[in-house]
Protein backbone atom coordinates (compact mmCIF):
# COMPACT_ATOMS: atom_id res chain seq x y z
CA UNK A 1 0.00 0.00 0.00
CA UNK A 2 2.96 2.29 -0.55
CA UNK A 3 3.41 3.73 -4.02
CA UNK A 4 6.88 4.96 -4.88
CA UNK A 5 6.19 6.09 -8.42
CA UNK A 6 6.53 9.65 -9.62
CA UNK A 7 2.77 10.14 -9.62
CA UNK A 8 1.41 13.52 -8.58
CA UNK A 9 1.32 14.12 -4.82
CA UNK A 10 -2.02 14.48 -3.06
CA UNK A 11 -3.82 17.77 -3.46
CA UNK A 12 -6.81 19.06 -1.47
CA UNK A 13 -9.03 21.66 -3.10
CA UNK A 14 -12.54 23.06 -2.60
CA UNK A 15 -15.33 21.59 -4.70
CA UNK A 16 -15.73 18.12 -6.07
CA UNK A 17 -18.74 16.41 -7.62
CA UNK A 18 -21.88 18.20 -6.39
CA UNK A 19 -24.02 15.14 -7.18
CA UNK A 20 -22.01 13.27 -4.52
CA UNK A 21 -22.54 16.13 -2.01
CA UNK A 22 -18.85 17.02 -2.04
CA UNK A 23 -17.36 20.32 -0.87
CA UNK A 24 -13.73 19.18 -0.85
CA UNK A 25 -11.77 16.87 -3.14
CA UNK A 26 -8.52 14.93 -2.84
CA UNK A 27 -6.51 13.82 -5.85
CA UNK A 28 -3.05 12.28 -6.24
CA UNK A 29 -0.84 9.97 -4.20
CA UNK A 30 -0.97 10.00 -0.39
CA UNK A 31 2.42 10.89 1.07
CA UNK A 32 3.95 11.78 4.43
CA UNK A 33 2.70 15.21 5.51
CA UNK A 34 -0.70 14.95 3.84
CA UNK A 35 -2.49 14.78 7.20
CA UNK A 36 -1.46 18.35 7.91
CA UNK A 37 -2.49 19.36 4.37
CA UNK A 38 -5.91 17.81 5.04
CA UNK A 39 -6.12 19.60 8.39
CA UNK A 40 -5.47 22.96 6.75
CA UNK A 41 -8.03 22.23 4.03
CA UNK A 42 -10.70 21.27 6.58
CA UNK A 43 -10.14 24.39 8.66
CA UNK A 44 -10.23 26.78 5.72
CA UNK A 45 -12.60 25.34 3.12
CA UNK A 46 -15.73 26.91 4.63
CA UNK A 47 -14.03 29.85 6.36
CA UNK A 48 -12.76 31.64 3.27
CA UNK A 49 -14.99 33.30 0.69
CA UNK A 50 -17.13 31.78 -0.62
CA UNK A 51 -18.48 30.38 2.65
CA UNK A 52 -20.68 27.90 0.75
CA UNK A 53 -19.34 25.33 -1.70
CA UNK A 54 -21.62 23.31 -3.97
CA UNK A 55 -24.48 24.63 -1.84
CA UNK A 56 -22.89 23.35 1.37
CA UNK A 57 -22.39 25.69 4.30
CA UNK A 58 -21.81 25.34 8.02
CA UNK A 59 -25.48 25.97 8.75
CA UNK A 60 -26.79 23.60 6.10
CA UNK A 61 -24.54 20.79 7.32
CA UNK A 62 -24.85 21.24 11.10
CA UNK A 63 -28.34 22.67 11.47
CA UNK A 64 -30.20 21.33 8.42
CA UNK A 65 -28.57 17.89 8.19
CA UNK A 66 -27.35 18.52 4.65
CA UNK A 67 -24.94 15.68 3.73
CA UNK A 68 -21.35 16.72 3.01
CA UNK A 69 -18.42 14.65 1.76
CA UNK A 70 -14.87 14.74 0.52
CA UNK A 71 -14.49 13.34 -3.00
CA UNK A 72 -11.55 10.97 -3.50
CA UNK A 73 -9.57 10.14 -6.64
CA UNK A 74 -6.26 8.55 -5.69
CA UNK A 75 -4.21 5.40 -6.49
CA UNK A 76 -3.23 5.16 -2.83
CA UNK A 77 0.17 5.79 -1.30
CA UNK A 78 1.36 5.63 2.27
CA UNK A 79 -0.91 3.45 4.42
CA UNK A 80 0.46 4.92 7.65
CA UNK A 81 -0.34 8.43 6.41
CA UNK A 82 -3.80 7.36 5.25
CA UNK A 83 -4.48 6.03 8.75
CA UNK A 84 -3.36 9.35 10.26
CA UNK A 85 -5.72 11.16 7.89
CA UNK A 86 -8.51 8.79 8.95
CA UNK A 87 -7.72 9.49 12.63
CA UNK A 88 -8.01 13.21 11.94
CA UNK A 89 -11.35 12.91 10.18
CA UNK A 90 -13.23 10.66 12.60
CA UNK A 91 -11.85 12.23 15.80
CA UNK A 92 -11.41 15.86 14.83
CA UNK A 93 -13.39 17.33 17.72
CA UNK A 94 -11.74 15.03 20.25
CA UNK A 95 -8.25 16.02 19.09
CA UNK A 96 -8.72 19.71 18.30
CA UNK A 97 -11.77 20.55 20.39
CA UNK A 98 -15.14 21.68 19.10
CA UNK A 99 -15.39 25.16 17.64
CA UNK A 100 -17.97 27.13 15.70
CA UNK A 101 -15.72 27.05 12.64
CA UNK A 102 -14.98 23.32 12.58
CA UNK A 103 -18.09 21.77 14.16
CA UNK A 104 -19.23 20.49 10.78
CA UNK A 105 -16.18 18.26 10.28
CA UNK A 106 -17.58 15.50 12.53
CA UNK A 107 -20.32 15.08 9.93
CA UNK A 108 -18.05 14.79 6.89
CA UNK A 109 -18.40 11.67 4.78
CA UNK A 110 -16.35 10.32 1.88
CA UNK A 111 -17.25 9.62 -1.74
CA UNK A 112 -15.78 8.18 -4.91
CA UNK A 113 -17.42 9.91 -7.90
CA UNK A 114 -18.11 8.49 -11.34
CA UNK A 115 -14.96 7.85 -13.39
CA UNK A 116 -12.75 8.25 -10.30
CA UNK A 117 -10.70 5.56 -8.58
CA UNK A 118 -9.85 5.23 -4.90
CA UNK A 119 -7.47 2.34 -4.36
CA UNK A 120 -5.15 0.84 -1.77
CA UNK A 121 -4.39 3.36 1.01
CA UNK A 122 -7.05 5.72 -0.39
CA UNK A 123 -9.68 3.01 0.15
CA UNK A 124 -8.64 2.81 3.82
CA UNK A 125 -9.07 6.58 4.20
CA UNK A 126 -12.44 6.26 2.44
CA UNK A 127 -13.64 4.08 5.34
CA UNK A 128 -13.25 6.99 7.78
CA UNK A 129 -16.19 8.88 6.26
CA UNK A 130 -19.02 9.16 8.77
CA UNK A 131 -21.48 11.31 10.63
CA UNK A 132 -21.64 11.86 14.37
CA UNK A 133 -25.21 11.03 15.34
CA UNK A 134 -24.76 12.65 18.77
CA UNK A 135 -26.49 9.62 20.25
CA UNK A 136 -25.49 6.27 21.70
CA UNK A 137 -25.27 4.98 18.12
CA UNK A 138 -22.05 7.00 17.84
CA UNK A 139 -20.46 7.86 14.52
CA UNK A 140 -22.20 6.05 11.68
CA UNK A 141 -20.68 5.37 8.24
CA UNK A 142 -21.26 8.00 5.56
CA UNK A 143 -19.35 6.68 2.56
CA UNK A 144 -20.65 6.51 -0.98
CA UNK A 145 -19.27 4.91 -4.13
CA UNK A 146 -20.67 5.88 -7.51
CA UNK A 147 -21.40 2.72 -9.48
CA UNK A 148 -19.16 4.05 -12.28
CA UNK A 149 -16.28 4.71 -9.87
CA UNK A 150 -13.76 2.18 -8.56
CA UNK A 151 -12.99 1.32 -4.95
CA UNK A 152 -10.16 -1.19 -4.58
CA UNK A 153 -8.64 -2.96 -1.58
CA UNK A 154 -5.52 -5.08 -1.13
CA UNK A 155 -2.98 -6.03 1.52
CA UNK A 156 0.20 -4.16 2.43
CA UNK A 157 3.25 -4.66 0.26
CA UNK A 158 6.87 -5.30 1.24
CA UNK A 159 9.01 -2.29 0.41
CA UNK A 160 12.58 -3.56 -0.04
CA UNK A 161 15.19 -1.23 -1.60
CA UNK A 162 16.26 -2.39 -5.07
CA UNK A 163 19.29 -4.66 -5.02
CA UNK A 164 19.12 -5.14 -1.25
CA UNK A 165 17.38 -8.48 -0.82
CA UNK A 166 19.26 -9.86 2.18
CA UNK A 167 17.44 -11.49 5.07
CA UNK A 168 17.64 -8.42 7.33
CA UNK A 169 16.11 -6.03 4.79
CA UNK A 170 13.33 -8.47 3.90
CA UNK A 171 12.53 -9.14 7.58
CA UNK A 172 12.45 -5.40 8.27
CA UNK A 173 10.07 -4.81 5.37
CA UNK A 174 7.89 -7.70 6.55
CA UNK A 175 7.67 -6.23 10.05
CA UNK A 176 6.67 -2.84 8.64
CA UNK A 177 3.91 -4.50 6.57
CA UNK A 178 2.64 -6.40 9.62
CA UNK A 179 2.67 -3.22 11.70
CA UNK A 180 0.60 -1.48 9.02
CA UNK A 181 -1.99 -4.25 9.11
CA UNK A 182 -1.96 -4.16 12.92
CA UNK A 183 -2.63 -0.40 12.85
CA UNK A 184 -5.56 -1.04 10.53
CA UNK A 185 -7.08 -3.77 12.73
CA UNK A 186 -6.66 -1.51 15.78
CA UNK A 187 -9.12 0.86 14.09
CA UNK A 188 -11.77 -1.70 13.18
CA UNK A 189 -14.37 -0.22 15.51
CA UNK A 190 -13.92 3.46 14.69
CA UNK A 191 -13.74 2.75 10.94
CA UNK A 192 -16.75 0.43 11.13
CA UNK A 193 -14.49 -2.04 9.31
CA UNK A 194 -16.37 -5.31 8.95
CA UNK A 195 -14.29 -8.44 9.68
CA UNK A 196 -15.27 -9.81 6.27
CA UNK A 197 -13.79 -6.73 4.56
CA UNK A 198 -10.65 -6.96 6.68
CA UNK A 199 -10.35 -10.62 5.69
CA UNK A 200 -10.72 -9.65 2.02
CA UNK A 201 -7.99 -7.00 2.40
CA UNK A 202 -5.62 -9.51 4.00
CA UNK A 203 -6.37 -12.16 1.37
CA UNK A 204 -5.74 -9.91 -1.65
CA UNK A 205 -2.04 -9.81 -2.67
CA UNK A 206 -0.45 -6.35 -2.95
CA UNK A 207 0.00 -6.73 -6.72
CA UNK A 208 -3.74 -7.37 -7.16
CA UNK A 209 -6.88 -5.40 -6.30
CA UNK A 210 -10.30 -6.43 -5.02
CA UNK A 211 -12.84 -4.00 -6.38
CA UNK A 212 -16.25 -3.53 -4.81
CA UNK A 213 -18.63 -4.66 -7.55
CA UNK A 214 -21.66 -6.40 -6.02
CA UNK A 215 -24.77 -5.39 -4.10
CA UNK A 216 -24.06 -7.90 -1.33
CA UNK A 217 -20.56 -6.65 -0.50
CA UNK A 218 -21.68 -3.01 -0.58
CA UNK A 219 -24.48 -3.70 1.90
CA UNK A 220 -22.36 -5.88 4.16
CA UNK A 221 -19.49 -3.38 4.25
CA UNK A 222 -21.65 -0.31 4.99
CA UNK A 223 -20.96 1.39 1.66
CA UNK A 224 -23.80 3.04 -0.21
CA UNK A 225 -23.93 3.05 -4.00
CA UNK A 226 -24.95 6.01 -6.17
CA UNK A 227 -25.86 6.18 -9.83
CA UNK A 228 -27.86 2.95 -10.15
CA UNK A 229 -31.28 2.62 -11.82
CA UNK A 230 -34.20 2.19 -9.45
CA UNK A 231 -36.96 -0.38 -9.06
CA UNK A 232 -40.26 1.36 -8.30
CA UNK A 233 -42.64 -1.56 -7.76
CA UNK A 234 -41.07 -3.77 -5.12
CA UNK A 235 -42.39 -7.31 -4.73
CA UNK A 236 -42.60 -9.39 -1.55
CA UNK A 237 -39.41 -11.15 -2.65
CA UNK A 238 -37.65 -7.81 -3.16
CA UNK A 239 -38.61 -6.73 0.36
CA UNK A 240 -37.49 -10.10 1.75
CA UNK A 241 -34.12 -9.61 0.03
CA UNK A 242 -33.82 -6.14 1.60
CA UNK A 243 -34.65 -7.57 5.03
CA UNK A 244 -31.96 -10.21 4.61
CA UNK A 245 -29.48 -7.51 3.62
CA UNK A 246 -30.29 -5.62 6.82
CA UNK A 247 -29.66 -8.75 8.86
CA UNK A 248 -26.42 -9.44 6.99
CA UNK A 249 -25.14 -5.88 7.53
CA UNK A 250 -25.61 -6.14 11.29
CA UNK A 251 -24.62 -9.79 11.83
CA UNK A 252 -21.88 -10.16 14.45
CA UNK A 253 -19.06 -11.61 12.28
CA UNK A 254 -16.96 -11.84 15.44
CA UNK A 255 -16.75 -15.57 16.01
CA UNK A 256 -19.41 -15.50 18.71
CA UNK A 257 -21.76 -17.85 16.85
CA UNK A 258 -22.39 -21.30 18.28
CA UNK A 259 -20.24 -24.09 16.83
CA UNK A 260 -21.83 -25.27 13.61
CA UNK A 261 -23.74 -22.01 13.18
CA UNK A 262 -21.73 -21.07 10.13
CA UNK A 263 -21.37 -22.24 6.55
CA UNK A 264 -19.00 -22.15 3.62
CA UNK A 265 -20.28 -19.65 1.06
CA UNK A 266 -18.92 -20.91 -2.25
CA UNK A 267 -19.96 -17.73 -4.05
CA UNK A 268 -18.03 -15.54 -1.60
CA UNK A 269 -15.21 -18.04 -1.26
CA UNK A 270 -15.18 -17.89 2.53
CA UNK A 271 -16.76 -19.23 5.71
CA UNK A 272 -19.48 -16.99 7.12
CA UNK A 273 -21.45 -16.91 10.33
CA UNK A 274 -25.11 -17.68 9.84
CA UNK A 275 -27.78 -15.10 10.63
CA UNK A 276 -31.56 -15.27 10.66
CA UNK A 277 -33.04 -14.81 7.19
CA UNK A 278 -36.35 -14.89 5.41
CA UNK A 279 -36.39 -18.13 3.44
CA UNK A 280 -39.87 -19.23 2.43
CA UNK A 281 -42.14 -16.69 0.75
CA UNK A 282 -45.19 -18.57 2.01
CA UNK A 283 -44.36 -17.76 5.63
CA UNK A 284 -42.10 -14.76 5.08
CA UNK A 285 -44.31 -12.03 6.49
CA UNK A 286 -46.73 -11.91 9.36
CA UNK A 287 -48.02 -8.68 7.81
CA UNK A 288 -47.48 -7.24 4.33
CA UNK A 289 -49.80 -4.56 2.99
CA UNK A 290 -49.91 -1.77 0.43
CA UNK A 291 -50.97 1.71 1.53
CA UNK A 292 -51.49 4.98 -0.29
CA UNK A 293 -47.83 5.82 0.22
CA UNK A 294 -46.06 2.48 -0.10
CA UNK A 295 -45.62 -0.88 1.60
CA UNK A 296 -45.67 -1.79 5.29
CA UNK A 297 -44.38 -5.14 6.49
CA UNK A 298 -43.50 -7.25 9.50
CA UNK A 299 -41.66 -10.55 9.53
CA UNK A 300 -40.99 -12.74 12.55
CA UNK A 301 -38.16 -15.22 13.03
CA UNK A 302 -38.55 -18.95 12.55
CA UNK A 303 -39.30 -19.49 16.25
CA UNK A 304 -42.05 -16.87 16.12
CA UNK A 305 -40.59 -15.13 19.16
CA UNK A 306 -39.07 -11.88 17.86
CA UNK A 307 -39.39 -9.54 14.91
CA UNK A 308 -36.98 -10.51 12.16
CA UNK A 309 -37.67 -7.44 10.06
CA UNK A 310 -40.13 -4.57 10.27
CA UNK A 311 -40.46 -1.40 8.24
CA UNK A 312 -41.85 0.36 5.21
CA UNK A 313 -41.07 1.10 1.58
CA UNK A 314 -41.98 4.45 0.02
CA UNK A 315 -43.40 4.68 -3.51
CA UNK A 316 -42.24 8.31 -3.66
CA UNK A 317 -38.59 7.95 -2.60
CA UNK A 318 -38.31 4.32 -3.74
CA UNK A 319 -36.30 3.57 -0.60
CA UNK A 320 -37.12 1.72 2.60
CA UNK A 321 -36.80 2.20 6.35
CA UNK A 322 -36.56 -0.87 8.55
CA UNK A 323 -35.27 -2.45 11.71
CA UNK A 324 -34.24 -6.06 12.16
CA UNK A 325 -33.40 -8.65 14.77
CA UNK A 326 -29.75 -7.53 14.63
CA UNK A 327 -30.21 -3.73 14.79
CA UNK A 328 -31.20 -3.58 18.47
CA UNK A 329 -34.49 -1.78 17.68
CA UNK A 330 -32.76 0.95 15.66
CA UNK A 331 -34.37 1.80 12.32
CA UNK A 332 -32.07 2.25 9.36
CA UNK A 333 -32.44 3.22 5.72
CA UNK A 334 -32.55 0.57 3.02
CA UNK A 335 -31.47 1.95 -0.34
CA UNK A 336 -33.23 0.90 -3.52
CA UNK A 337 -30.43 -1.45 -4.62
CA UNK A 338 -31.03 -3.47 -1.43
CA UNK A 339 -34.06 -4.89 -3.25
CA UNK A 340 -31.74 -6.92 -5.48
CA UNK A 341 -29.89 -10.19 -4.68
CA UNK A 342 -26.36 -10.09 -3.26
CA UNK A 343 -24.69 -11.46 -6.37
CA UNK A 344 -25.99 -8.75 -8.71
CA UNK A 345 -23.14 -6.62 -10.05
CA UNK A 346 -23.32 -2.88 -10.52
CA UNK A 347 -22.44 -3.25 -14.21
CA UNK A 348 -25.49 -5.48 -14.71
CA UNK A 349 -27.75 -2.75 -13.35
CA UNK A 350 -25.88 0.01 -15.20
CA UNK A 351 -26.56 -1.78 -18.48
CA UNK A 352 -30.22 -0.76 -17.92
CA UNK A 353 -29.49 2.93 -17.25
CA UNK A 354 -28.41 5.38 -14.56
CA UNK A 355 -30.02 6.99 -11.52
CA UNK A 356 -32.72 8.64 -13.64
CA UNK A 357 -33.90 5.25 -14.94
CA UNK A 358 -36.84 3.42 -13.37
CA UNK A 359 -36.86 -0.35 -13.93
CA UNK A 360 -40.03 -2.34 -14.47
CA UNK A 361 -40.33 -5.53 -12.37
CA UNK A 362 -40.26 -7.82 -15.44
CA UNK A 363 -37.01 -6.38 -16.86
CA UNK A 364 -34.15 -8.87 -16.73
CA UNK A 365 -31.28 -7.64 -14.60
CA UNK A 366 -29.36 -10.82 -15.38
CA UNK A 367 -29.53 -12.92 -18.53
CA UNK A 368 -26.21 -14.72 -18.45
CA UNK A 369 -24.87 -17.73 -20.30
CA UNK A 370 -21.59 -19.44 -19.43
CA UNK A 371 -19.79 -22.60 -20.54
CA UNK A 372 -17.16 -24.45 -18.54
CA UNK A 373 -15.68 -27.78 -17.55
CA UNK A 374 -17.22 -29.77 -14.72
CA UNK A 375 -17.27 -33.20 -13.13
CA UNK A 376 -20.42 -35.33 -13.21
CA UNK A 377 -21.14 -38.28 -10.92
CA UNK A 378 -24.09 -40.64 -10.52
CA UNK A 379 -24.80 -42.79 -7.47
CA UNK A 380 -27.30 -45.53 -6.75
CA UNK A 381 -27.61 -45.40 -3.00
CA UNK A 382 -23.92 -45.33 -2.03
CA UNK A 383 -22.63 -47.12 -5.14
CA UNK A 384 -20.88 -44.91 -7.69
CA UNK A 385 -22.14 -45.66 -11.20
CA UNK A 386 -20.49 -42.86 -13.17
CA UNK A 387 -17.67 -40.36 -12.63
CA UNK A 388 -16.71 -38.45 -15.77
CA UNK A 389 -15.53 -35.04 -16.89
CA UNK A 390 -18.41 -33.15 -18.48
CA UNK A 391 -19.22 -29.77 -19.98
CA UNK A 392 -21.57 -27.41 -18.18
CA UNK A 393 -23.70 -24.86 -20.02
CA UNK A 394 -25.39 -22.43 -17.62
CA UNK A 395 -28.22 -20.01 -18.42
CA UNK A 396 -29.29 -17.78 -15.54
CA UNK A 397 -32.21 -15.34 -15.60
CA UNK A 398 -33.18 -12.89 -12.85
CA UNK A 399 -35.80 -10.18 -13.30
CA UNK A 400 -35.89 -6.97 -11.27
CA UNK A 401 -39.05 -7.97 -9.39
CA UNK A 402 -37.69 -11.54 -9.01
CA UNK A 403 -40.64 -13.08 -10.85
CA UNK A 404 -37.99 -14.79 -12.93
CA UNK A 405 -35.35 -16.11 -10.60
CA UNK A 406 -33.85 -19.29 -11.91
CA UNK A 407 -31.14 -21.18 -13.69
CA UNK A 408 -30.90 -23.95 -16.27
CA UNK A 409 -27.82 -26.18 -16.09
CA UNK A 410 -27.06 -28.49 -19.05
CA UNK A 411 -24.42 -31.13 -18.31
CA UNK A 412 -23.06 -32.74 -21.46
CA UNK A 413 -21.43 -36.14 -20.86
CA UNK A 414 -18.55 -37.53 -22.97
CA UNK A 415 -21.09 -39.84 -24.66
CA UNK A 416 -23.17 -36.83 -25.77
CA UNK A 417 -25.95 -37.55 -23.28
CA UNK A 418 -27.37 -34.50 -21.49
CA UNK A 419 -28.52 -34.04 -17.89
CA UNK A 420 -30.65 -30.93 -17.32
CA UNK A 421 -31.07 -29.34 -13.90
CA UNK A 422 -33.50 -26.42 -13.45
CA UNK A 423 -33.98 -24.23 -10.38
CA UNK A 424 -36.42 -21.44 -9.55
CA UNK A 425 -36.68 -19.11 -6.55
CA UNK A 426 -32.96 -19.48 -5.99
CA UNK A 427 -32.08 -16.09 -4.50
CA UNK A 428 -34.18 -16.19 -1.34
CA UNK A 429 -34.76 -19.69 -0.32
CA UNK A 430 -33.66 -22.89 1.22
CA UNK A 431 -36.48 -24.53 -0.74
CA UNK A 432 -36.06 -23.50 -4.40
CA UNK A 433 -38.09 -25.50 -6.87
CA UNK A 434 -35.73 -28.07 -8.38
CA UNK A 435 -36.05 -30.36 -11.38
CA UNK A 436 -33.76 -32.87 -13.04
CA UNK A 437 -34.59 -33.94 -16.59
CA UNK A 438 -38.11 -32.56 -16.14
CA UNK A 439 -38.82 -34.43 -12.90
CA UNK A 440 -39.29 -32.69 -9.55
CA UNK A 441 -36.22 -33.44 -7.47
CA UNK A 442 -34.67 -32.60 -4.11
CA UNK A 443 -31.18 -32.02 -2.77
CA UNK A 444 -28.97 -34.65 -1.18
CA UNK A 445 -26.06 -34.11 1.22
CA UNK A 446 -22.78 -34.57 -0.74
CA UNK A 447 -21.04 -35.92 2.35
CA UNK A 448 -23.19 -39.04 2.12
CA UNK A 449 -21.22 -39.94 -1.00
CA UNK A 450 -17.77 -39.01 0.26
CA UNK A 451 -17.78 -35.62 -1.50
CA UNK A 452 -16.64 -32.27 -0.13
CA UNK A 453 -19.78 -30.29 0.76
CA UNK A 454 -18.03 -27.02 -0.18
CA UNK A 455 -17.27 -28.24 -3.71
CA UNK A 456 -20.19 -30.44 -4.79
CA UNK A 457 -23.96 -30.34 -5.02
CA UNK A 458 -26.08 -33.49 -5.27
CA UNK A 459 -29.65 -34.00 -6.49
CA UNK A 460 -31.95 -36.99 -6.05
CA UNK A 461 -34.12 -38.01 -9.00
CA UNK A 462 -37.09 -39.78 -7.34
CA UNK A 463 -38.14 -41.30 -10.65
CA UNK A 464 -34.89 -43.31 -10.93
CA UNK A 465 -33.83 -43.18 -7.24
CA UNK A 466 -30.40 -42.15 -8.45
CA UNK A 467 -28.35 -39.20 -7.24
CA UNK A 468 -26.59 -36.84 -9.65
CA UNK A 469 -23.67 -34.79 -8.29
CA UNK A 470 -21.64 -31.99 -9.84
CA UNK A 471 -19.03 -29.42 -8.90
CA UNK A 472 -20.21 -26.02 -7.69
Amino acid sequence: MLFTTGAQAADFSPGGDPSMDCLLQMTGVIETGDTEKLNVALKTVLNSPPSAINGKSYNSIVNDGDPARICLDSPGGSLSEALKMADLLYSYDAVHGWSQETGWISKLGTAVPANAACESACAVFFLSGGIDTESDAGRMPNRVLHAKGRLGFHSASLEVPDGNYNADSVNKAFKVALQSMSQLTDRQTVLRLRPSLLARILATPPDQMHYLETVGEAVEWNIEIAGLPRLKEASRKNVAIACNHMQRRHAAQDGSAFPGFYHHDVGLGRWTEEYSQIWSMESAFESFKATEYGLEFTSINAMGSTILCEGSYSFETQNGVMKSENTQAWYGSAENHWLFPSSIRFKELLSLGGSDTVIAPDVLIRDRKTIGANRCLVFSKETKLDDDPCQLETHEKISAGLGQDGMVLRFIWPSGAVTVVETQNQTTSSDPSLQINGTTAYGEYPGNFGLDVSQFKCIMNPATERVFCYQT
